[in-house]
C-alpha cells in the first residue's frame, strides 16, 4: 500500500499560507519524518524564529493530542465505512468534519 507523504516543499507552502493571516508560533511540535527534518524547514524556523520540537522515535505519548484525534478518526470515521480507495475516503469526509455525502 502506497502511503502519501507530503513534500517538504508543501510543509513550506503550507507554513507560509498560514502566516498570511497569523502570527508565527513559537513552537512546532512534529515528528521525525524527512518532510520536518530536512535543512529547508530548519530554515524557515530559524527565519521565523520557531522552534523545532522532535517527538522522540518510538514514543507517540510525546504526542498525546495527536494520537488521540488519529484514533477517534480512526474508529468514528475510517472503520465506519468501507472504502475502495484513498480518493474515496477523500470525497466522503472534508476537514471541517461534515460529512459531504
Amino acid at each position: 500500500m502506497k502511503r502519501n507523504r507530503f513534500s517538504v516543499a508543501h510543509v513550506v507552502a503550507v507554513l507560509n499560507h498560514i502566516l498570511k493571516n497569523r502570527s508565527a508560533p513559537k513552537k512546532l511540535c512534529c515528528d521525525n519524518g524527512s518532510e520536518f527534518t530536512s535543512q529547508i524547514v530548519d530554515l524557515w524556523a530559524y527565519q521565523h524564529q520557531v522552534k523545532l520540537d522532535f517527538s522522540r522515535p518510538g514514543k507517540p505519548t510525546d504526542n498525546a493530542y495527536i494520537e488521540s484525534f488519529n484514533g477517534t478518526l480512526r474508529r468514528e470515521c475510517l472503520n465506519a465505512k468501507w472504502f475502495l480507495s484513498l480518493t474515496d475516503a477523500q470525497r466522503h469526509y472534508t476537514l471541517g468534519g461534515r460529512n459531504t455525502r
